[in-house]
């Protein structure tokens, strides 16, 4: 599913400063594409407003052609696979925060979700108890569950915003090839309302290049600006 921004403008309740100022690019149906920038210049903001977090100010944010206002928030995130700088554990087993995104989930799917994560060896740890928001795991380990977690939801469209921010580069590196690769473009085997199938679109934030070696497209958000950097 493509996702195109047409003039798109938003300023956070409370404040006069845009945060996003007539901001136009598209993201191609299949593709893997970078959005890189400075703290600040709007790259998390996109996120929120593809996840329908917030509504944008002015301009239009469409998926698959279709204006994103037109889709229930709820149906929207659960086709879209979310991956954040600040990474959420729930205090049960590591089986049961894998489970989140796909309660039907087998056994194989869990072990090759753990796989693509670089947490191979956690297949004999699932019903380890991760302690109050994770703290029995490491902040590496928490950050590959998350993204375990979003390949288990197998979702068309899947944001990593910041996804390798809290792993230390080696681990990033080793961490990160696995799962990168696996988002290759293929069918979707769930379809939205007034939507139909589509290739994983993979829109990945950074503020540094050299952690995005697989993007196929780049845009540079600088000051709320977008732009096509290549």
């Amino acid at each position: 599913m493509t996702i195109e921004a047409r003039n798109l403008s938003f300023t956070y309740p409370g404040s006069s400063i845009q945060a996003l100022d007539k901001v136009s690019f598209t993201i191609p149906q299949g593709s893997h594409t970078a959005i890189v920038g400075p703290s600040g210049s709007g790259k998390s903001t996109l996120t929120s407003l593809l996840m329908r977090f917030w509504n944008c100010s002015e301009g239009e944010l469409s998926l698959g052609g279709e204006n994103i206002n037109r889709f229930h928030p709820e149906e929207l995130r659960r086709h879209i696979s979310l991956v954040s700088q600040k990474t959420y554990i729930f205090a049960t087993t590591i089986r049961e925060n894998l489970l989140l995104a796909k309660p039907e989930a087998t056994e194989a799917q869990i072990a090759s979700a753990l796989q693509s994560a670089g947490l191979g060896h956690f297949q004999s740890r699932l019903d380890e108890f991760t302690g109050q928001h994770g703290m029995q795991l490491s902040g590496g380990e928490r950050q590959r569950i998350a993204i375990a977690r979003a390949m288990l939801q197998d979702a068309p469209i899947v944001i990593l915003d910041e996804a390798t921010a809290n792993l230390d580069p080696l681990t990033e590196v080793r961490s990160s090839e696995p799962w990168k690769s696996s988002l290759k473009t293929k069918p979707s085997s769930q379809s939205p309302t007034a939507c139909r199938q589509w290739s994983t679109t993979t829109p990945l934030s950074s503020s540094r290049m050299a952690t995005l070696p697989n993007r196929e497209h780049t845009r540079n958000s600088s000051a709320g600006k977008g732009s096509t950097a290549g």
